[in-house]
């Protein structure tokens, strides 16, 4: 959580004070995070094994035991059996459920929604330089489930500025809108409080 917050706190003062970090691309940001979980993720694997390997005997049984065949595996996931019901089969099924899972989807969703904006903004634009890449960033820094929380925020966000930006300047020549600040400013909260609004729903 620390390293994440450092890097939300790099990318806010990429789009903020460019200058100070004018020659960093949002892209190392997101080669960044995306490496943060990568390391995260085979460190906390390693450190399972590491544990269960160095247990008791029940805890060794755990490495050895191919996944019971009564075990649930999501519809999607099912053609892979199979490959659970060898030895190392539960370990495998255990971490890819209480670790790797979570960073599959937020690696997924994260790259589907940087998608559809990349392919809004190849047809329509509407978006600042590099904005897209800033977006895409604040989703990793923000991980899962805080992406699931970030994405809508942003849109309200952002929705409630362009209304007020509109109603107070109605009689002048309306500014650029953008929705990247709005999702700056979500960040800290789906960051920090994503658990707790999903509790709530």
């Amino acid at each position: 959580m620390t390293g994440l917050a450092v890097l939300a706190i790099l990318v806010a003062m990429r789009f903020l004070r460019p200058l100070s970090v004018k020659n960093i691309s949002y892209w190392w940001f997101v080669g960044i995070a995306v490496a943060l979980y990568l390391f995260y993720g085979a460190f906390v694997t390693w450190g399972q094994y590491y544990v269960w390997a160095n247990g008791n005997e029940l805890t060794k049984v755990f490495i050895s035991a191919p996944l019971p065949q009564e075990a649930p595996l999501p519809v999607i996931l099912e053609w892979s059996r199979s490959s659970f019901e060898q030895p190392l089969g539960y370990f495998t099924y255990y971490v890819f459920g209480r670790i790797w899972l979570n960073i599959t989807i937020l690696f997924i969703v994260s790259l589907l929604f940087y998608s559809i904006l990349k392919l809004w903004s190849f047809y329509k634009g509407g978006f600042l330089p590099n904005g897209l890449e800033m977006i895409l960033a604040l989703l990793l820094v923000v991980g899962y489930p805080g992406v699931l929380i970030l994405i809508p925020l942003g849109f309200i966000l952002a929705i409630i500025w362009f209304g007020v930006i509109y109603f107070k300047n109605r009689t002048t020549v309306q500014p650029p809108m953008y929705i990247e600040p709005a999702f700056l400013i979500a960040t800290p909260i789906a960051l920090f409080f994503a658990k707790t609004f999903l509790n709530y729903l």
